[in-house]
């Protein structure tokens, strides 16, 4: 650290009062008009900094604002991926050369549109936040009492910013889902998005006085597509820096020394380069989807899917005519989950199967755990049919051995696929998922189980890491935001599947069900409810063909800016 702090002094003016402004490059314009005499380094350029993050694609500048105040602009790229070491280590840098003062600068957009008391363009300083990330860059508690909102720094410029509000961060790189802004909405939250609170935490368990702001830049948090680039964060960040150098001389601290201050947080701090949390290898799930095909002696490619919990495999494998199987031991990158890869008929259409998943709270990163689906996609699948098994948590909608299909989620698991650098030969860096389970296949399911006459529940489910799911406590968070079952698997698969354009359908059976009341957690025989399963798939295969396609990009656009007054995809 004694090597970052001497490297960065030598661009700081160590007569004026320090203030580091830590935003995206959204707003680096808006950030640089207020400051004079700006000099630029990389990130990647200061010592022992982690370079092989995302965020060493960044810059910091340094400026000057009028006579009094030096001013530190830490500009990262839209979020690339969540790390907590380059949070705690820029913002220990910031204590060590006396820095006393951060202004966090965040994207977002309305939870509630009918809102009139905000519009697209407004600041807002954050009074709180609801943080639905899991990943915190402090080894420690931190109270949320210790938040913005008791910050002196915010308590004495509190008046400057017309709008005050409560922020939501979610994981990203997806945009939350509707029934995600439902959440936020029901808890009074008035704005959102998937910037990281990680760098406002770790300035405040360094004793850094803190203040965010909200630049409202979308109408929907769910999609930031079209969002104007405020124009008003200029002038709020000058009002706000007038104020301070008024009162410079309140906020004078002197720059710490290692001796004197050592590092707190060394489990978050790891200086060497580590491996990055990434989406998987492109070019090596070609070259796997070539030996796959010809292992399974493909003669007909299918375009339809099944990826399907081990508890559900006998009574669905045996409905199959299998030509063809491979172990997923075989394949390297699926070979610490149990399960295979089976090419075969389905009622004389062809289809691939995936029997055998694995969970996030396994320990598998999420790129191995949604590989199959890369796969799949990577061999021509166009739409894939998910099964799996809920715990419901809504008594008076669900009972165990319901037969479910998924029509949303909330992602309360922190944990999204599609953290890492995106992979663009995949799909896009930020996704559209307000239709992410398909409506034409969810039509066909619901069509189909009432032509079979087998009962079929609708449902909204909330994602979570597990593997403890069946708490009283859990129980009441879900069903309270209007959740009426928990799951803790294919979700991850169901996000990539939609990166790379597939159709999905949910469909699951209630293996256990807990009341919002202490009782007894009760358990289920599965082998009638797997035969009514598999009566309900040979159904949609027996009637249906649909293919599904993955569309082109203008259809795609179209389907971003439905509900705006864009129509025209050029633009």
């Amino acid at each position: 650290m004694s090597a970052a702090v001497e490297y960065f002094t030598q661009f700081v003016d160590q007569e004026k009062l320090l203030v580091a402004v830590m935003g995206t490059s959204t707003h680096a314009q808006q950030i640089t008009q207020i400051m004079q005499n700006c000099r630029v380094i990389q990130f990647s350029q200061i010592p022992h900094f982690p370079t092989i993050r995302s965020t060493s694609q960044g810059k910091i500048l340094f400026g000057t604002y009028h006579e009094n105040l030096s001013i530190c602009a830490m500009i990262a790229p839209n979020v690339q991926g969540f790390y907590a070491e380059e949070s705690t280590f820029l913002t220990e840098l910031l204590k060590r050369v006396g820095c006393p003062l951060a202004l966090h600068v965040l994207p977002t957009g309305l939870i509630n549109p009918e809102n009139k008391q905000l519009n697209v363009g407004d600041v807002v300083m954050l009074t709180d936040c609801v943080d639905c990330t899991t990943c915190h860059p402090v080894p420690k508690r931190l109270g949320m009492s210790q938040f913005i909102a008791t910050s002196p720094i915010f308590t004495k410029y509190t008046n400057l910013i017309s709008h005050n509000g409560v922020y939501m961060a979610f994981p990203g790189p997806t945009y939350p889902t509707p029934a995600e802004v439902s959440v936020a909405h029901e808890i009074k939250v008035d704005v959102g998005g998937i910037t990281s609170l990680s760098t406002v935490f770790a300035a405040t368990a360094s004793s850094i006085q803190s203040i965010a702001l909200g630049v409202i830049q979308a109408a929907q948090c769910s999609n930031f597509e079209g969002g104007d680039v405020n124009m008003n964060l200029a002038q709020s960040l000058n009002t706000l820096f007038t104020a301070i150098s008024n009162e410079k001389d309140s906020y004078i601290a002197k720059p710490t020394s290692p001796a004197v201050a050592p590092l707190k947080h060394n489990k978050q701090l790891t200086y060497e380069l580590t491996v990055p949390v990434i989406q998987g290898s492109y070019e090596e799930v070609c070259e796997t989807e070539a030996w796959v095909k010809a292992k399974l002696s493909v003669d007909n490619p299918a375009t339809m899917a099944l990826i399907v919990e081990s508890a559900f495999k006998d009574s669905l494998c045996k409905h199959i005519d299998v030509k063809s199987r491979i172990p997923y031991s075989d394949i390297p990158e699926m070979s610490a989950i149990e399960g295979e890869v089976i090419y075969g008929y389905f009622q004389g259409v062809p289809i691939y199967a995936l029997f055998g998943t694995s969970y996030v709270n396994e320990g598998l990163p999420a790129h191995q755990i949604t590989y199959g689906v890369r796969l799949l996609g990577t061999m021509g699948v166009q739409s894939i049919f998910f099964v799996g098994a809920f715990i419901g948590c809504d008594v008076s909608a669900l009972s165990v051995g319901d037969l479910v299909l998924a029509k949303d989620h909330a992602l309360l698991s922190g944990r999204n696929p599609l953290f890492g650098k995106n992979e663009d030969r995949w799909g896009a860096r930020f996704l559209d998922v307000s239709e992410l389970y398909h409506p034409e296949l969810i039509k066909s399911v619901q069509t189909t189980a009432e032509e079979a006459n087998i009962p079929l529940k609708s449902i909204f489910y909330a994602h979570m890491v597990g593997p403890v799911f069946n708490s009283p406590a859990t129980a009441y968070y879900a069903k309270h935001y209007n959740m009426q079952a928990i799951c803790t698997g294919m979700t991850q698969e169901i996000i990539v599947a939609r990166h790379m354009n597939i159709a999905s359908a949910f469909i699951g059976i209630v293996t256990a069900s807990i009341d919002v009341q202490p009782t007894q957690l009760e358990q289920m025989d599965t082998q009638h409810l797997e035969t009514v399963l598999s009566k309900l798939l040979q159904q949609i295969y027996k009637s249906s063909s649909t293919q599904v396609p993955r569309g082109d990009v203008e259809q795609q656009l179209q389907h971003v800016f439905k509900k705006d007054h864009v129509t025209d995809p050029a633009k």
